[in-house]
């Protein structure tokens, strides 16, 4: 079940999504049931800086529950700030960064069976990106942080921002 409402004012756009789904996840032999809840209630602002190029800002709060039926349940409240920037290079490059963090709350919590943990870590992403034309063909890459890395000792990010990981992910279009 996915239900968002949203409302554009002047150059803000102020929205709320709701999004429920469950699955089943077989580990082993072992059929697990994970239900996921998600709610984002925010506001958008985007402004053209001239002709070629335009900035936005995203504001919202964030809350994620995934609970695994007679298991954990993991949940994380955010108020996630976004600043991206984006530019027409040229007639065949468009050039693209943004950066995210979570300012406030930030918080993480598991409670289950087996332990109860809650830890705040660092929500810090940026990310770089590119579309280059070629008439009806559109190939779009970009590069960044990918996500937090629970295998760390200590709170990180996993990703860079370094040429050896230019255009790891990467979407090609073509339109009829």
């Amino acid at each position: 079940l996915n239900l968002g409402v949203s409302y554009d004012h002047k150059n803000m756009t102020f929205y709320a999504d709701y999004d429920k789904q469950g699955n089943e996840r077989t580990v082993s032999g072992t059929t697990t049931e994970v239900e996921n809840t998600q709610i984002n209630v925010g506001v958008a602002n985007k402004m053209a800086m001239n002709e070629t190029s335009m900035m936005f800002v995203d504001f919202r709060y964030r809350s994620v529950e995934e609970e695994t039926v007679g298991g954990d349940t993991e949940k994380t409240t955010a108020l996630p700030l976004t600043i991206g920037f984006e530019t027409q290079a040229n007639s065949w490059l468009a050039l693209r960064a943004s950066v995210s963090q979570n300012i406030i709350i930030n918080d993480e919590e598991t409670t289950g069976s087996t332990n109860s943990e809650k830890t705040s870590d660092n929500t810090t992403n940026i990310n770089a990106g590119a579309t280059l034309t070629f008439g009806k063909l559109t190939v779009d890459g970009v590069i960044g942080t990918t996500g937090q890395s629970r295998a760390a000792t200590t709170a990180s990010e996993s990703g860079v921002l370094a040429t050896d990981n230019l255009m790891t992910r990467v979407a090609v279009s073509y339109m009829f």
